[in-house]
């Protein structure tokens, strides 16, 4: 405010009529019964303005100002972060009082298929920020809001189009629980837990995604339907190390991505090892035992041998049956307590995590005394040179 008055003199704000025709023509207000009323203020004039005014002792016409309710808040009227039950209210203050501040906003609101507004709040003249609570999800609302001073409340301002509540659709959390279920010599199959939250918005898809080694690039191998949660990754390369992750899709994109914790290598699944090697070798033959020798299998079925195991068939009833079970570093094994005279069959059999291999089987074998035979044919040629 201007203040060209001395103490104790009363004053008045003047404001100017409005009439465009004639700048000068002011709306005062004075007492008719005090001649040395100062005008301390008009609106749109200088101090500089009011005192060549009051100097050339210009004869103004006057009447006294009486306020009046504020004009509609300024906007734009701002609604943003939408849920399924609240809402962010923004508005700026009006640009003119009327003669009397501010001192309070009331803010309304209906749906767009009625026709009658129900307040939501009053906040104060210093506020123009609010955010209702508890409102319906899927209804499109309108909202307005209106200045507040002492004159009443001045008109409002209101949103132009309606605005629909409804979730807010936050990130995807990630799929859990990746695992490898099968894994071959060209392949992984993948299979993992959905999500723990969707962020508002229901998954989509699933993206799977893999890379060749640590330094290696990530790619997209496959987009999954929302209902997927398995795939088989086909083309790997056998011994190659691969990292692998599974990122879920909605409305508003991906999601946070869940990699796989371990690189995985394709690789054939073990399987039984080969049989040993023969042919078996039959050694140190006695009248009740022999020895009995093998070479160790050729392929271990990617799996360590664990064990031989050496069966003999008996000369008698000819059925199979385990005579004993030694460690993969022994290839050879001494029978004893066998019969004379009678024809023995060995085999062997390599063993590893997942099983049994074909058997190696000797060739037969009687079990007598070594010197018998020559005994035999000093025999023979006795009784011919009688």
């Amino acid at each position: 405010m201007w203040s060209l008055c001395e103490e104790n003199v009363p004053q008045q704000k003047i404001r100017r009529r409005e009439k465009p025709d004639d700048a000068l023509n002011i709306l005062a207000a004075k007492l008719q019964d005090d001649p040395i009323l100062q005008v301390s203020w008009i609106e749109g004039y200088s101090a500089e303005d009011i005192a060549t005014l009051q100097r050339e002792d210009t004869d103004i016409d006057i009447e006294k100002t009486k306020p009046d309710k504020p004009s509609a808040p300024e906007g734009p009227f701002s609604v943003s972060n939408l849920t399924a039950s609240s809402a962010d209210l923004e508005w700026k203050p009006p640009t003119k009082d009327n003669g009397s501040p501010v001192t309070g906003y009331v803010i309304e609101s209906r749906p767009s298929t009625r026709a009658r507004w129900s307040k939501v709040a009053n906040v104060d003249g210093n506020t123009t920020k609010y955010s209702p609570k508890d409102l319906r999800e899927g209804i499109d609302y309108l909202f307005r809001v209106s200045a507040v001073n002492e004159e009443g409340q001045g008109s409002p301002l209101e949103t132009k189009e309606p605005v629909r509540l409804k979730e807010k659709i936050d990130v995807l959390s990630s799929p859990r629980q990746i695992k490898v279920s099968k894994l071959g010599p060209d392949f992984v199959t993948l299979d993992w837990k959905s999500l723990s939250s969707d962020g508002g918005s229901k998954v989509t898809g699933y993206v799977v995604k893999q890379k060749r080694g640590s330094d290696g690039d990530w790619e997209e191998v496959a987009s999954l339907k929302a209902i997927e949660t398995s795939y088989k990754v086909p083309k790997l390369d056998e011994d190659q190390e691969y990292f692998f992750s599974i990122t879920a899709l909605n409305q508003k994109g991906q999601g946070e991505t869940c990699e796989l914790d371990t690189s995985v290598v394709p690789k054939r699944p073990p399987e039984k090892p080969s049989p040993p090697v023969g042919p078996v070798i039959l050694s140190d033959i006695q009248k009740t035992s022999l020895v009995l020798a093998w070479k160790p299998s050729k392929n271990d079925g990617k799996s360590p041998l664990t064990a031989y195991y050496i069966e003999m068939r008996d000369p008698e009833n000819g059925s199979w049956s385990a005579v004993t079970k030694v460690t993969p570093d022994i290839t050879s094994y001494c029978f004893q307590t066998l019969k004379t005279e009678k024809e023995y069959f060995f085999r062997v059999i390599a063993e590893n995590s997942v099983g049994k291999s074909e058997p190696l089987t000797s060739d037969g074998v009687i079990p007598r005394s070594p010197n018998s035979m020559l005994y035999l044919i000093i025999i023979i040629v006795s009784i011919f040179s009688l």
